[in-house]
């Protein structure tokens, strides 16, 4: 096996647990969303309560972070995508619409592929830096989500990764736990399974020991199959 990059590896379950507890609720609501979601760092700042069904349990990513103030489409065609909300993503949502939902919205301008085209959008922005101060920026700029990951990450005392670690956590831990590769591609905007299976199957070795607990899980309190009756063919 392949040494493992410690600055790109996943998550681990345990990680995940003791980092999100070193963190005030709104950062963790936004930590869940991100490693459940696997929606990368620019998709996070952009994302609004306009793009979001909870009732459906859905998100829909069309928009994204380029540079402060600069919003622009996804990275790539199939980044214009809707995603399946996990329930500990859901959960995390409906709790962050108690923190940010009734705060107005914002017009930003978003620049389109071609060249000089843009659009006019009012968004109300899910996850605030300050939402309480007026003069603050109504969303996430991209160093900011870094400070608050490393900060998080310090506290924590897990070993370090870069923020983006969230989208490979997502990928790895849904391969480990025997998810559809091309679910996981069209869940995350990549063109396919083909890129899934490419970026993130180095890393699943390091997710065994969870893969082991999870079929333990499912397959604790089912019978053996029984065998099939033999019919005698005249």
């Amino acid at each position: 096996m392949a040494e493992i990059d410690q600055q790109h590896g996943p998550l681990l379950k345990n990680e995940f647990h003791q980092l999100i507890d070193t963190v005030p609720e709104k950062h963790r609501n936004l930590w869940q969303v991100a490693v459940y979601t696997g929606i990368r760092p620019g998709e996070l700042c952009a994302l609004a309560w306009e793009d979001i069904d909870l009732d459906k349990g859905e998100i829909h990513i069309s928009r994204n972070l380029i540079q402060q103030g600069i919003f622009g489409p996804p990275k790539t065609k199939a980044g214009y995508r809707t995603i399946k909300l996990l329930d500990p993503a859901w959960r995390a949502l409906k709790a962050q619409k108690k923190l940010t939902g009734a705060f107005p919205k914002t017009d930003v301008t978003i620049h389109h592929r071609e060249f000089g085209k843009t659009e006019k959008q009012k968004l109300h922005f899910v996850f605030m830096p300050r939402p309480e101060r007026d003069r603050q920026s109504p969303h996430y700029a991209l160093n900011s989500i870094k400070s608050l990951w490393d900060s998080a990450i310090r506290k924590s005392g897990i070993r370090r990764r870069r923020p983006y670690q969230t989208r490979h956590t997502y990928a790895c831990w849904l391969l480990s736990a025997g998810a559809n590769p091309a679910f996981i591609a069209s869940q995350m905007g990549h063109e396919n399974a083909e890129m899934v299976y490419t970026v993130y199957s180095a890393w699943i070795h390091a997710l065994d020991g969870d893969q082991i607990e999870f079929l333990n899980q499912r397959i604790s309190g089912y019978n053996a199959p029984i065998a099939p009756l033999r019919v005698n063919v005249a």
